[in-house]
């Protein structure tokens, strides 16, 4: 068992134009998941992730605070607390607040887990 609490889980800022931070909840690195990848993703007022993929991995999201859009493939969703959005392999996604006045606040989940490479990989924009 490992209890991780947010304020002390290691965070990543992104800066414009895809700035969001990323804290990394249960993660390999964090408390040596094998199966599971948990974070929660967060994005100002005016921001949104930048669109990309993981070929192999799953991601669900669910919405925790504020509200914003979830764009996978061509389809966009309004989302606000208590929303969930399931993201397939393969499937481009973005987390979008550009219309937004508080940070949209997202607990996201992914199977496999993350590497600390392949996290870099998909979330530096290219």
């Amino acid at each position: 068992m490992k209890f991780v609490r947010e304020s002390e889980a290691p965070k990543e800022s992104f800066e414009a134009p895809y700035k969001r931070n990323i804290t990394h909840l249960v993660a390999p690195w964090t408390v040596g998941s094998k199966h599971v990848w948990m974070g929660i993703c967060e994005y100002p007022a005016g921001f949104a992730s930048n669109p990309h993929l993981h070929d192999t991995m799953e991601e669900t999201f669910y919405c925790i605070a504020g509200k914003g859009q979830i764009k996978v493939e061509d389809t966009v969703f309004d989302v606000t607390v208590g929303d969930a959005v399931y993201v397939e392999p393969g499937e481009t996604h973005q987390c979008i607040n550009l219309n937004g006045t508080e940070t949209f606040k997202l607990v996201a989940v992914v199977t496999p887990p993350f590497t600390p490479t392949k996290f870099s990989e998909d979330h530096t924009v290219k």
